[in-house]
């Protein structure tokens, strides 16, 4: 079957900060409000947690304060409704089982380059929500990003320095019983001050001097060839540097934290698949270690090798209640954003520039 190509509209906003939210506020109001009412009841404990998490003191706090008044002022709805959306990833710490990322800069690759992809993976239901939204705020590093629903951006994305982020949820522990979420800076937040950032080495730092709410395993960038994963739980990180490859699925592989934690990383069915993921993206790293290329990581994010339920592209069979809502994959050096809209085996993945 020949692929469909993709079509993705990128949407732009500029001006500052607040008017960028805003204006975003204004464009998606009724989307964005179809999700808040359509969501879950929010509990007494969960909304303190957020009140608590936005009022926390770090780096880019102003900002992010900024863009989320900005965005409830455009939707009409309240600056907590809008916050909740950016505290919803540490809500649900452990029980999401989303998403396969690799990395892969110097040995690793054919030329030397970084490169990072990931297919987003989620429920059907999220599949009409993504965008691309290209952000030109004042004071602010350009960048194009990657969001997963009306309201919260960005998930992912790329800036005009080449600073680039994927990243996967994490389980650990026992998956039944992760620990809850602490009071500090919610992962969403985290992912936007990490695209403000000039590379790697400035991420990097300040992730360590900003504590963090939820747990994730972020895949870092940036165009001097720099390449990093850093897994988070929360209160915690370990920041490691990638020189050749590298994959995630959905539990810690840190030695660091695994330690700490516990970790418990369920057999792999249908449903709870992080770990035969995690096994096929290395098996597939090892199989093209030195060779890694734009064209192998699509092949990488198109694969169906495995037992039905426990491959890299979700299609819900064998079990996986998960569809790969998108695919994609960033280039630092050439500041390129590259998307699959869908299923990655049934589109191309369609170039679009920072």
């Amino acid at each position: 079957m020949a692929l469909q190509k993709t079509q993705f509209q990128v949407i732009d906003y500029a001006g500052t900060l607040y008017a960028c939210g805003r204006a975003y506020g204004e464009e998606f109001h009724e989307s964005i409000n179809l999700g808040l009412d359509g969501d879950f009841k929010m509990k007494k404990i969960q909304w303190d947690f957020v009140k608590k998490c936005m009022a926390f003191p770090w780096r880019y706090k102003r900002e992010l304060d900024a863009l989320v008044e900005g965005i409830a002022a455009g939707s009409g709805r309240t600056y907590l409704d809008i916050a909740r959306l950016f505290c919803e990833e540490d809500f649900a710490l452990g029980r999401l089982r989303n998403c396969t990322a690799v990395a892969a800069t110097g040995e690793g690759t054919v030329d030397g380059k970084p490169i990072i992809g990931m297919n987003w993976d989620g429920m059907p239901s999220i599949y009409p929500w993504s965008r691309l939204v290209r952000f030109k705020a004042k004071g602010w590093p350009r960048m194009l990003t990657y969001s997963s629903r009306p309201g919260r951006f960005p998930d992912a994305g790329i800036n005009e320095h080449g600073m680039s982020l994927v990243w996967t949820t994490a389980i650990w522990k026992i998956w039944r019983k992760p620990a809850p979420p602490i009071t500090g800076v919610p992962t969403a937040n985290l992912i936007t001050g990490i695209l403000a950032c000039k590379d790697c080495k400035e991420a990097v730092s300040l992730l360590r001097e900003t504590p963090n709410a939820g747990g994730f395993v972020f895949l870092l960038a940036d165009a001097r060839k720099n390449a990093w994963v850093v897994e988070g739980i929360p209160g915690k990180i370990d920041c490691i540097e990638c020189t050749d490859a590298v994959g995630r699925a959905n539990h810690l592989e840190s030695p660091v934290l695994t330690r700490i934690t516990r970790q418990l990383v369920p057999r792999s069915t249908g449903e709870n698949n992080t770990q035969a993921r995690a096994k096929r993206i290395w098996q597939l790293i090892g199989k093209h270690r030195g060779r890694i290329s734009p064209a192998v990581v699509e092949a990488m994010l198109r694969d169906t090798g495995g037992r039905p339920g426990h491959t890299i592209c979700r299609n819900r069979l064998g079990g996986d209640p998960c569809l790969t809502i998108d695919s994609f994959y960033l280039l630092p050096t050439q500041r390129e954003f590259w998307i699959a809209r869908g299923l990655p085996t049934r589109h191309t993945f369609e170039r679009f520039k920072v």
